[in-house]
């Protein structure tokens, strides 16, 4: 519920059919219209993917795991909202964990984390000044955004920014090019998910 997913709510689960006193808001991947329709029981137990073939997280980075190490995550994780990039870290050979939206203020505590962002607004070519400017701006609460992960076996932090200027973003989304191949076509849209008929995603979810 910190990172604003999972809501309190007495919407009905469309999955389960009960009303259990949280709803997930967050993106999800499916031919039918899911939006503020789960529970995160339904969710964490895999019911909701398997019985509407939906999936919540976005393309996965960092380390290259099988696709059976990413798939159950993806199936029973709930996503979080995001501008138009959704990603999320593997490390240690198995996902991590979704810790919030984080700003410039937010990062200073996670130097690991910051400097990931530096060296990923690097590769864009810009120079050192705009780089660090760039970072300066991240707001938890506005855009660009930063999404902070944290790996459940060695505890390392990591993020990756996001915002709706594709500009900004263009070079990182380059990078898990090898993950839209393994996962069947391009990594974002319907394709992404092998959707036949029109996925439903997240879209810019903040």
């Amino acid at each position: 519920m910190a990172t604003g997913a999972v809501v309190a709510s007495s919407t009905t689960c469309l999955c389960c059919g009960r009303a259990r006193g949280f709803i997930h808001t967050g993106p999800v991947y499916a031919v039918e219209e899911l939006s503020h329709l789960r529970c995160p029981w339904c969710i964490a137990d895999g019911s909701a993917a398997a019985k509407y073939d939906a999936h919540f997280i976005g393309d996965p980075v960092g380390d290259d795991v099988p696709l059976e190490v990413v798939m159950p995550v993806d199936a029973g994780t709930p996503g979080f909202s995001f501008w138009q990039d959704p990603r999320w870290f593997f490390h240690c050979g198995d996902g991590t964990a979704f810790m919030g939206a984080v700003g410039a203020a937010e990062l200073a505590a996670f130097p690991d984390a910051r400097e990931e962002l530096r060296s990923e607004a690097g590769v864009w070519g810009w120079s050192a000044g705009a780089v660090e400017s760039y970072l300066g701006a991240l707001d938890k609460d506005s855009q660009p955004t930063g999404y902070l992960f944290k790996c459940r076996t060695c505890g390392r932090y990591m993020a990756y920014a996001d915002s709706r200027s594709r500009s900004q973003t263009a070079a990182a989304t380059a990078g898990s090019s090898r993950w839209r191949s393994r996962m069947g076509g391009p990594s974002s849209g319907d394709a992404r998910r092998g959707c036949r008929r029109g996925c439903r995603g997240g879209g810019p979810g903040r």
